[in-house]
């Protein structure tokens, strides 16, 4: 079975490696080429974009140092999850926000009308149990916690967040984490105290902590309306890139990774080399100068051209080894643990989960009692210390995107109809109604 792993080894990193260079050369080049059009500033990304530029051009160096350029990489991989978990949160810090502006938005056109409660439960009901399948079920049902008033107390929610962690005793600890961190994501945690954001998205931050939802005027509202659609948007074109720079990222880490079990990637080498070599310069100029030039499209074009359907026959060839790589990791006695090592990173760097960490493993420990306490005793609080400090309207949007994430706590069409109609019965803020009811009817009016 060892000499057997040898030669599989030696085709599997082959294949990894030239997958790896194939997708480096498309996004380089693309990421390049959006530059132009997508990023008005790389101010932040500047180094790491420099970092990724410099192992580029060590991809044709015969004389790199393959496992040097590797660690670099893997620090600079470590960098980019952590900004981009900073950029995520933030993310997740305006989207409350945005529930509440677009809550408030009908304050300030004409007089609103009184809600037919009556005919507006029956749509919303009818909607939510159309579908004969469960899951479809509990998805809509989800939709419309996220999207009607949020009329519940802050004791209930809390209850019915501390049931959901009451499926995790006797889990994987893993499963309880990922719980935890979704929660913190859908309530907004995670931006306000971080020291990892920028100022320009600070300053964001610090305005929206400051506004007075109580009392805002409409001339206020377009303004904060105006500056969420700004910082929204920059926060959209910042994840864009660094999604880039780590798949460009893995594919460089990759490729060096792989450099020294692999034998078989000279021709892939030599197609994308002319292409790859352009974009490099023309990186550097932006980095030095900022000024940006037009790539050469006829290089480009020779480049993809040549490369043309190779991509999805490694594709299927990966796809099938990969079935027996993990029969090698469940079962392989070899002195070669350092080859076998390689090849389950590569499969990790070239899988679909771009922000992987290569060494952190799966912590499968079972956990007690004592462990979720703890992890929902941690998680209420730091929730409550939000709510203690902001409005009403800030704690609904929180309680209504935390809702969303939980499992479903109704039991019965029944109580799913109490429930919308006490919300739509207890809420007399027309405005807001109305705001929620259109929302969540862009669903069920399709």
């Amino acid at each position: 079975m060892e000499s057997d792993f040898k030669s599989f080894s030696a085709a599997l990193a082959d294949d990894y490696r030239n997958m790896a260079l194939i997708n480096f050369a498309m996004e380089y080049f693309n990421t390049y080429e959006g530059l132009y059009d997508a990023y008005e500033s790389i101010e932040e990304e500047k180094a790491g974009i420099a970092a990724i530029v410099s192992a580029a051009e060590k991809l044709f160096d015969e004389n790199a140092d393959n496992e040097e350029i590797y660690r670099k990489l893997s620090e600079l991989r470590s960098e980019t999850i952590d900004r981009m978990e900073m950029l995520s949160a933030c993310t997740d810090y305006f989207g409350i926000h945005e529930y509440i502006l677009n809550r408030i938005e009908l304050r300030y056109g004409d007089e609103l009308g009184a809600t037919d409660n009556d005919e507006e439960a029956r749509k919303i009901l009818q909607y939510i149990f159309e579908p004969k399948d469960n899951m479809e079920v509990n998805l809509r049902i989800r939709d419309m916690l996220a999207c009607l008033p949020v009329r519940m107390t802050s004791s209930r929610f809390f209850d019915l967040l501390q049931e959901s962690f009451t499926i995790y005793k006797g889990s994987e600890k893993n499963s309880l984490d990922s719980h935890v961190y979704m929660i913190r994501s859908a309530a907004g945690l995670g931006a306000e105290n971080n020291d990892k954001v920028p100022q320009e998205i600070k300053k964001y931050i610090d305005i929206f902590e400051n506004i007075d939802y109580k009392n805002i005027t409409a001339a206020s509202y377009e303004e904060y309306a105006a500056l969420l659609d700004e910082i929204s948007d920059r926060l959209v074109s910042k994840s864009e890139l660094v999604l880039e720079m780590m798949e460009m990222l893995n594919d460089l880490s990759t490729a060096f990774l792989t450099a020294t079990v692999s034998s078989g990637a000279e021709k892939i080498m030599e197609i994308i080399k002319p292409c790859t070599e352009m974009v490099s310069k023309a990186f550097e100029k932006v980095l030095k100068e900022g000024e940006y030039t037009a790539s050469d499209q006829k290089i480009s074009d020779e480049c993809f051209a040549k490369l043309e359907g190779r991509a999805e026959k490694l594709s299927g060839k990966i796809a099938a080894a990969e079935g027996r790589l993990d029969s090698y990791k469940n079962s392989l006695q070899t002195d070669d643990s350092l080859t076998l090592d390689t090849l389950l990173k590569a499969e990790k760097l070239m899988s679909s989960s771009e922000f992987v960490k290569l060494d952190e493993g799966i912590d499968i420990t079972e956990c007690s009692d004592e462990t979720v306490n703890a992890a929902y005793l941690k998680l209420s609080e730091e929730l409550k210390a939000v709510f203690e400090k902001k409005e009403k309207i800030y704690r609904r949007a929180v309680m209504a995107s935390v809702l969303k994430e939980l499992p479903v706590f109704f039991v019965s069409h029944t109580e799913v109809m109490n429930y919308v109609r006490f919300t739509l019965d207890n809420c007399k803020d027309e405005a807001e109604k109305t705001a929620s009811l259109r929302i969540f009817g862009r669903s069920y009016e399709k």
